[in-house]
């Protein structure tokens, strides 16, 4: 608020002629009637003399202001500003037209600043011209052409309208023209870089530069300046929004990618599995602006997975779920960042895709309640097995073989490579004479195995593969619900199958199953279970009180819970061979060539007969020992690909005597990951050792990620 004296002149409030002098028009002020120069207090507002009444000013009324304003004051019509901000991006030499849709005949070309230095700049920020138009209460459409006077639709928009203005009723809107896009199949226009295709047309940066440049190990590809000066800065590319369209539907990133130094020569390294160190890799990004509204970001939903190559290219891939935000966004940018400032980027072949979700992905396991429906969607695996749905229940009798259950063909457009995924249901076992007991641990097919949840995938050629998603949880209590659960990412594999079948089975025969609340959903951050490259081992502790994710070796060996006090811990009884083991699998794509890793458990050791504590001899190597007193655990690894499995001991390097009564640390403080490691197809850590009869008590079991050797 400006407040003059009452004795000011004209000129002295207020004056356009420094303006006018430098060629400045298309000026557009509101005032209140206290500038109004006949004293009335009218409301109205304020042009150059050089000025035109604005286009759909029809009964305006203007008068000069006086001498030494060069300005007139105008009232009669209610005029709102609305002004459209254009990026860099695609409209040079673009106009903008608005149409009174009352007397569409008559369009009016926007007037505004041009930023022609603008035009030329890459930086993903920068904006091209400011366009304005003082618009009555009616309604309006703004259109934007391009050079050869085509309907346009620019990457980037933002309409803002001006502040309500003191005269009355104002404008009631003035929506954008948006013309139907030409293709939503491919959203990049420019992905691919080879010799003769040089240009960065269609890439901006979120700072630092880009160019297309000429590498050693990649070839002429897309890349960042020498300098970037922050982790955030990369390139940037921007989506067409008339393509994100539809809630649910799902936005699909695949990109080639590699790194090198500030020089461009020698191809520098990163970690896939370090999402929080300065040795992290890069991955893509989505940003979102909309007028009026704060900017949304959708960090990391595409990012390098498995073993990172210094002699050729990497990959980033992910997919994302498209929300409400992204269809109402004015724009969508994609950068391609957060690696250390020390080395560039280098991209080629970038795609994104948009995949139509049918509205049966919505629940990929459709009536997993059984409420309402029956077994709609259901089918039944072996000739003999029975069903009955009553109260949510479906109830299977009749198993005559363990592979008998139930299942169901899901649809595998639903599913995105990269994408995780819980997979949760509800299960009770009835033998003949009520309910019985399942060892939720075993691992392999016993007369006590538990049920499991699985995929059948059949690939276009017909051949068949199988993968387990979900098992039982431990402890299994008798006569109540227990709960199946896993979390499993989706691949490549399952995405392209011909055909995808879910199935629960794998009980004994001639149990039955009763089976409830069955769902596939996707996993979040808060997930229990997610894989984590920073600590491997999956329910490292006992304080969620179940034993998911473990297994056990032993033909009569089990895993439960036990408490000391009200902490929980894992217990680990019935054990009849040094050998019987609890063991989970690794997450392979953490294990890089070259990492080093800490291993560490929290074990207390007890007799399975007597419950008294029992102290073993870390130095048993004889075998009257072995058979007497037992060594104290230690770690192994077992290592398969087809035809061929391994053992790897790791031995406990705390060398402190066994304390009988306490927790003893188990630790190997530095395990390197060597090439030759990485050729088999699973991985398992164990803990053994103990000789048959000794129980462990378990507070905790991790394996913790140390550094990279040769890590700059």
């Amino acid at each position: 608020e400006i407040t003059f004296l009452s004795s000011s002149s004209a000129n002295e409030k207020f004056s356009l002629c420094a303006g006018v002098k430098q060629g400045i028009t298309g000026v557009y002020i509101d005032d209140d009637g206290s500038l109004n120069p006949s004293g009335g207090g009218k409301p109205g507002y304020i042009i150059s003399s050089e000025d035109k009444v604005p286009p759909y000013s029809t009964t305006a009324l203007c008068s000069s202001m006086g001498d030494g304003t060069c300005a007139k004051y105008c009232t009669g019509d209610c005029l709102r500003i609305a002004k459209l901000v254009l990026s860099v991006h695609d409209t040079k030499d673009s106009k903008v037209l608005s149409v009174d849709k009352s007397d569409p005949t008559r369009p009016v070309e926007l007037k505004g600043e041009l930023r022609g230095g603008n035009a030329q700049q890459d930086f993903w920020g920068a904006r091209h011209s400011f366009q304005a138009i003082a618009l009555p209460n009616r309604v309006f459409q703004l259109q934007v052409l391009d050079k050869n006077n085509q309907p346009m639709w620019p990457k980037v928009t933002e309409l803002v309208y001006g502040a309500m203005p003191s005269c009355g009723s104002v404008l009631k809107s003035a929506e954008l023209v948006t013309p139907s896009a030409d293709q939503c199949l491919e959203l990049i226009e420019q992905g691919s870089f080879r010799e003769g295709v040089m240009s960065t047309e269609g890439w901006y940066h979120s700072g630092g530069g880009i160019l297309v440049e000429k590498f050693e190990v990649f070839g002429v590809s897309l890349a960042t300046s020498p300098r970037r000066g922050s982790f955030i800065n990369g390139p940037v590319v921007f989506l067409d929004t008339r393509c994100i369209a539809r809630v649910g539907d799902v936005i699909e990133f695949v990109s080639k990618v590699g790194l090198v130094d500030e020089n461009g020569g020698r191809s520098a390294l990163c970690d896939p599995s370090s999402h929080n160190t300065v040795m992290r890799c890069p991955s893509a990004s989505i940003v979102i602006g909309r007028s009026g509204h704060k900017d949304a970001s959708y960090w990391d939903f595409a990012q390098v997975r498995g073993n990172w190559s210094l002699t050729g290219w990497n990959t980033i891939s992910g997919s994302i779920e498209i929300d409400e935000a992204m269809v109402v966004a004015d724009s969508m940018a994609i950068l391609i960042t957060r690696c250390r400032k020390t080395v560039r980027i280098v991209i080629n072949d970038i795609s994104v895709k948009v995949r139509q979700q049918d509205i049966r992905c919505r629940e990929l396991i459709r009536n997993g309640s059984f409420q309402n429906a029956g077994m709609t969607g259901w089918s039944l695996m072996g000739e003999s097995v029975k069903s009955i749905v009553k109260d949510g229940v479906l109830h299977l009798s009749g198993r005559k073989q363990w592979y008998y259950g139930l299942a169901q063909i899901l649809n595998p457009s639903c599913f995105s490579v990269g994408t995780q995924l819980e997979v949760h249901a509800k299960l009770q076992l009835v033998g003949k004479e009520g309910f019985v007991v399942c060892e939720p641990g075993r691992l392999y097919l016993t007369v006590d195995s538990c049920p499991n949840m699985s995929l059948r995938i059949q690939d276009q050629n017909g051949t068949e593969s199988f993968f387990e998603i979900g098992r039982t949880v431990g402890p299994y209590k008798k006569e109540e619900w227990n709960i199946m659960y896993g979390i499993f990412t989706v691949t490549k594999e399952m995405v392209e199958s011909k055909r995808l079948l879910f199935y629960i089975n794998r009980a004994w025969d001639n149990i039955n199953i009763n089976l409830s609340s069955i769902k596939m959903i996707p996993a979040t951050a808060n997930s229990f279970g997610l894989r984590n490259c920073s600590q491997l081992i999956r329910n490292a502790d006992a304080s969620h009180e179940n034993t998911a994710f473990w297994a056990v070796n032993g033909a009569s060996a089990t895993l439960s819970v036990t408490y000391i006090g009200v902490h929980p811990y894992f217990h680990f009884v019935h054990r009849t061979e040094w050998f019987h083991s609890i063991f989970q699998d690794l997450d392979k794509t953490c294990l890089i060539a070259g990492s080093v890793w800490k291993l560490e458990a929290s074990i207390r050791l007890s007799d399975s007969v007597s419950r008294e504590s029992y102290q073993c001899e870390k130095q048993c190597v004889t075998q009257k020992c072995l058979a007497s007193i037992g060594r104290c655990p230690w770690f192994q690894l077992t290592l398969e690909r087809p035809g061929k499995k391994d053992f790897v001991n790791l031995w406990d390097e705390n060398l402190d005597q066994w304390r009988k009564q306490d927790f003893n640390t188990v630790v190997v403080k530095s395990f390197i990951i060597k090439e030759s490691l990485l050729e088999y197809n699973n991985i398992y850590l164990a803990i053994t050792g103990p000789k048959g009869g000794i129980d462990m008590i378990i507070d905790y079991i991790k394996v913790t990620r140390v550094n990279m050797e040769g890590a700059a």
